[in-house]
């Protein structure tokens, strides 16, 4: 792992320690009954056998109460830790789209929207539990091997360390032979997907096969493909049953030896049957405490996985300046290029725009008229030349302080799941709004004005949703309104009164349109881009 995923681990456990401080204490509450009870197991076995009843009736209510534990606190207990984790999740996820949404935008346009959407709560997922599984399992792991081997050892240390390696070496060897299996499998798995498409070419191209008399020679190639498969699939079926008949039995003798070895012992009066007990039932959660070793293991391995994929979509967070604006006056592009996959889409492009300045933006598709916007609102930072506001470079700026006196309504608008007017009140400058009723009756949105739109406007039409943005953007009163292709889904009524409203703002107002009507009223002040 690089520095940058290491701080991501270390600003996490920071973040979220005490959930999983929780958990661990938690697991090693459950772990340390499980122990102690298999200790008073090994103790009233020895005091049946020396018909010690004096000692049984002293301590059963000791047992019973353990019994008590084991059944109901210690889920209990578990459960608490498991709805801390779910809390933790939630949290986590809330704190990931934070810093999702703070990123370059540069990075982000490395991938599709679908991968994005697929990406963000698989990664998390995998990310949050790799973390949780190492540290709160691995801590367990570590309890479990002290705790038992503490007590083994104190009865006798050579059937202690037997134990601790016949217990523990099945279970790491069996997720290796697991492997290995595996990997014969996915062998088989390409052999038959080569088949499976060839059988695919051969229903897709059929005319042609027929057409050249091909069909000897394409019943000859699938003859191959399928002696190509069965010398594999005969070959590795006997390697994959062998492997898992030799794990379960190996497993099974390793069990038994513990069994004979602990017979022994006892045969030998080196240890008592309770003492032997007490062995046999802490190889039995040492087994268990293996496997979970082995959890974390594949769990360490996918941590670092889902930490590489989780820094690409969090840990490029945009870097601006500090310096403060309290309007807009002016904004200045200064030889301004930039590229986007080594193809030039703006080159050497100067313009200056001055306070209530109404300036329509044209070109043909690709020309570079929406990646101008992006780039003047500070999504994208990778480009040479200069951008200025106020004479102040775009890099000096505080990012989102400049951001806050600018209103974008784009082709395809975000909506909130709020009602219409709610929507529209999200951007509302009371010092300086328009009377929204008035905006709403314009623009035919004041009969719905309290309907909820849904998910991002899925309960209004194209229009309308396209209103909504509209009349957001004209409460909002601020200094740089930008519209991209405000009036497409809008009837005549419509964009004749959004046209004459804007015109009219003494706002600095830029539009991306093919409407001609835009630049009559602008004057033909215009950017082409070629």
């Amino acid at each position: 792992m690089n520095l940058k995923e290491k701080s991501s681990i270390f600003e996490f456990v920071k973040k979220f320690y005490s959930t999983i401080v929780i958990y661990i204490i938690a697991q090693s509450i459950g772990k340390y009954i499980s122990i102690y009870m298999v200790n008073v197991v090994g103790n009233v076995t020895n005091a049946l056998i020396d018909r010690n009843f004096i000692y049984l009736k002293s301590n059963i209510s000791e047992f019973l109460i353990l019994l008590l534990i084991v059944s109901f606190v210690v889920p209990a207990i578990l459960f608490l830790s498991s709805k801390g984790y779910d809390k933790l999740i939630m949290n986590f996820s809330i704190l990931s789209y934070s810093k999702f949404l703070k990123q370059k935008r540069g990075i982000l346009d490395q991938y599709d929207e679908g991968e994005i959407i697929y990406r963000i709560p698989e990664d998390e997922v995998s990310y949050t539990g790799g973390i949780y599984t190492l540290l709160g399992d691995g801590s367990i792991v570590i309890f479990v091997i002290i705790q038992s081997f503490y007590i083994m050892s104190t009865i006798h240390i050579k059937f202690a360390v037997i134990c601790m390696i016949l217990s523990t070496i099945p279970i790491l060897l069996v997720k290796y032979f697991d492997k290995k299996i595996e990997d014969l499998y996915s062998k088989e798995q390409d052999s038959l997907s080569k088949i499976s498409n060839m059988e695919r070419s051969i229903i897709e191209n059929f005319s042609f096969v027929r057409s050249h008399s091909l069909n000897n020679k394409v019943i000859s190639s699938i003859g191959e493909q399928y002696d190509s498969y069965y010398d594999i699939y005969k070959n590795q079926t006997f390697i994959i049953k062998a492997l898992e008949n030799f794990k379960d039995i190996f497993s099974i003798v390793c069990e038994v030896l513990i069994y004979i070895i602990g017979s022994y012992y006892v045969s030998s009066n080196q240890l008592n049957i309770g003492n032997v007990v007490k062995f046999f039932g802490l190889s039995i959660i040492l087994k268990d405490n293996a496997k979970l070793f082995s959890k974390v293991l594949a769990n360490y391995f996918r941590l670092k996985a889902a930490t590489t994929r989780y820094v690409e979509w969090t840990g490029n967070e945009e870097s601006f300046g500090d310096k403060q604006l309290k309007e807009i006056n002016s904004i200045s592009f200064e030889k301004l290029s930039f590229k986007y996959e080594d193809k030039a889409v703006i080159e050497n492009f100067t313009y200056k725009i001055n306070k209530g300045d109404k300036v329509l933006i044209e070109g043909k598709n690709g020309s570079g008229k929406s990646t101008l916007i992006k780039l003047l609102t500070g999504l994208y930072s990778e480009y040479t030349g200069d951008i200025c506001v106020n004479d102040l470079n775009l890099s000096e700026i505080d990012i989102n302080e400049f951001r806050s006196h600018i209103s974008v309504v784009t082709q395809n608008p975000f909506l909130l799941n709020l009602s219409v007017i709610d929507n529209i009140k999200t951007c509302y400058r009371v010092d300086k709004g328009d009377n929204i009723e008035d905006i709403l009756k314009e623009l035919d949105l004041y009969s719905i004005k309290d309907k909820i739109v849904g998910e991002n406007g899925e309960h209004l039409s194209g229009g309308q949703r396209q209103k909504v943005a509209l009349a957001r953007a004209l409460v909002a009163k601020s200094d740089l309104i930008i519209l991209d292709e405000p009036d497409n889904a809008l009837d005549k009524n419509a964009q004749d009164y959004i046209i004459k409203k804007f015109s009219n703002e003494e706002s600095i107002i830029m539009v991306i349109s093919h409407n001609n009507k835009w630049r009559e009223e602008f004057k033909n002040k215009s950017i082409v881009l070629k």
